[in-house]
């Protein structure tokens, strides 16, 4: 797996395993993750939702519906009674478990992206140190804040000087202070002609 290239125009673009490796593996698993090293990555992409008790897992959607055939959201459901729900589908991803994979991979930087979704719980500043208490010192060198919220970017920038980077999906955009901070901006590639207006 190719990770970075540089272009005739001199940008160089890194790819990213997005959710690790899901060609033959369920997305935001520990097997796609490990896939994706085994293959060569050096880039990866994780999604982080909330369990109701505030509990972050590794999970691109709320809804349990497309990846567990479940009519029930992460949110609603406890750490506890989870990944029982989902067990027929995948075997649930705990942050917690996915910092204690990467901790012998130090050639990995793995990309974090907090789901807004539980700003309805809680604020953006909680939101972050839910995340933060779960990320070792040790592998901070390693982990990159992404989100599409420039108020969870901003809550990260608080607790910790680290990379951070933007989903460039929805309405919200990055304040021009946050904006100088980026190292990173995902985008659909159709769009990458908006990287202009930065």
């Amino acid at each position: 797996m190719v990770s970075q290239t540089k272009a005739d125009d001199g940008v160089v673009k890194k790819l990213v395993a997005h959710r690790g490796d899901q060609e033959g593996h369920v997305e935001n698993t520990l097997a796609a993750f490990q896939h994706a090293f085994e293959a060569g990555a050096v880039y990866a992409e994780c999604d982080i939702q909330f369990t109701q008790d505030l509990v972050p897992v590794v999970f691109h959607d709320d809804s349990l519906e497309r990846l567990c055939g479940k009519s029930a959201c992460v949110s609603e459901l406890t750490l506890e009674s989870l990944p029982e729900t989902c067990r027929d589908s995948l075997e649930l991803l705990t942050l917690t478990e996915l910092m204690g994979w990467l901790e012998d991979k130090p050639q990995l930087t793995i990309f974090i992206e907090i789901k807004p979704d539980v700003l309805s719980r809680v604020s953006a500043q909680k939101t972050a140190e839910l995340v933060v208490e779960y990320i070792p010192e040790s592998l901070r060198g390693q982990v990159v804040w992404i989100s599409e919220s420039s108020q969870i970017l901003q809550a990260c920038t608080k607790l910790w000087a680290g990379k951070l980077g933007w989903v460039a999906e929805g309405d919200d955009k990055p304040s021009t202070l946050l904006e100088q901070r980026l190292d990173y901006v995902f985008m659909a590639f159709d769009e990458i002609e908006l990287m202009a207006v930065w």
